[in-house]
């Protein structure tokens, strides 16, 4: 079975403009659309239920794994195309906004990836409409209740990252999808890929 492994950006206290990637082992717990709510919820993040995604299933978490997005916190760009861009928009606050957002358009692309082909692999807790609706950007951004406690910041800083899109960008149109890398019980896994994946419990 694969080995999944999940790097987490820590910001250090000392400095706003330093921070470390730390690679750990991940130990899952299966969740469901209501333990992640809740879990948003007792964070205080103000969120839209349309813009709450997770996996589809273990294969998009392997894939996932495989291209190295397995990552928290973690933000995915892409242009009004639906491109992917190449700079990074996280700045200041000690990485707990997202700036200069507005410069998207002109940021350099990847041509070779599109906002679609993540979709394929992500489902939503309502069903939006991504594309065709005007958006001048998307923004993913990557959060895990199967972070270590004392990792806890990492998840804080991703609902600001999305807060602060949410609230600060009044002059562009964005959609801001929230997307848990948590394994999800609809994915009804064997007991062989519960053991593989380290799962011990499952969610109520």
């Amino acid at each position: 079975m694969k080995k999944i492994t999940l790097l987490i950006c820590v910001f250090t206290l000392v400095s706003c403009t330093i921070t470390r990637t730390r690679s750990t082992n991940i130990k899952f717990n299966v969740q469901t659309d209501t333990t992640l709510l809740q879990l948003l919820d007792q964070n205080n993040v103000s969120y839209a239920k349309e813009d709450i995604a997770t996996l589809k299933d273990i294969t998009a978490l392997y894939k996932f794994s495989d291209e190295d997005k397995i990552s928290i916190p973690e933000a995915y760009f892409f242009n009004k195309d639906g491109y992917r861009v190449r700079d990074n928009f996280k700045g200041t606050s000690c990485g707990q906004v997202i700036t200069n957002i507005d410069k998207i358009k002109d940021a350099p692309t990847d041509k070779k990836e599109l906002i679609t082909d993540w979709i394929k692999d992500i489902n939503f807790m309502s069903d939006p409409e991504i594309v065709n609706e005007g958006y001048d950007a998307y923004v993913i951004i990557s959060w895990g209740v199967f972070l270590d406690k004392d990792l806890h910041a990492a998840n804080e800083t991703a609902f600001k990252w999305y807060e602060s899109l949410k609230k600060d960008n009044k002059s562009l149109k964005i959609k801001a999808i929230l997307l848990n890398l948590d394994v999800q019980d609809r994915w009804n896994l064997t007991e062989a890929q519960k053991v593989s994946l380290g799962i011990k419990n499952e969610a109520k």
